[in-house]
């Protein structure tokens, strides 16, 4: 029975350190983050706005995912990202998987179809793209598009229009 109960202490007792040690990383995490955030509220490099569109979404998830929305970090980096004039279906796509945009984005990206054959390209104007479409299709699964028709119509053309190359499809 001494047995038993020293080795639940024990294992008690490695379990509370192990919690601790993951907290202080993650803190130690958020608080290097924050330190990259520049003065606009995006994260980073200013040179570059792919690479700071694609790093601010990929934060901003981060920090929803370990529930710390209700920062300064959090409130400026979606602050910057809902007012970013977004003109490509891939970022219009990452802001939507944020779950920060409302009926804008949505209307856009459904714009950008091109009409003949009922899928994306990268852009308004731009020519049919397979993982643009592929972007798009999950962009609004993950905020329940309800049109089936065009989600129907987008699937049928990458199932049906995409070559096959060795008994698998190619882009």
């Amino acid at each position: 029975m001494k047995k038993i109960l020293l080795f639940m202490m024990i294992i008690f007792l490695l379990s509370t350190f192990s919690v601790h040690a993951q907290s202080t990383t993650i803190t130690n995490g958020l608080s290097w983050l924050d330190t990259q955030s520049n003065s606009d509220g995006s994260l980073g490099n200013i040179t570059s706005t792919i690479e700071i569109t694609r790093t601010t979404v990929a934060v901003i998830d981060t920090l929803q995912a370990l529930s710390q929305t209700n920062t300064t970090l959090y409130n400026n980096a979606v602050s910057w990202l809902q007012s970013q004039s977004i003109s490509t279906t891939d970022y219009l796509a990452e802001r939507m998987f944020t779950h920060l945009s409302g009926g804008s984005d949505e209307g856009l990206l459904v714009s950008y179809i091109v009409p003949a054959s009922g899928v994306w390209g990268g852009y308004e104007g731009y020519g049919i793209n397979n993982l643009d479409t592929i972007l798009a299709l999950s962009a609004l699964k993950s905020i329940n598009y309800s049109n089936q028709a065009t989600i129907s119509n987008a699937v049928l053309y990458l199932v049906t229009k995409t070559p096959m190359v060795d008994g698998m499809r190619t882009s």
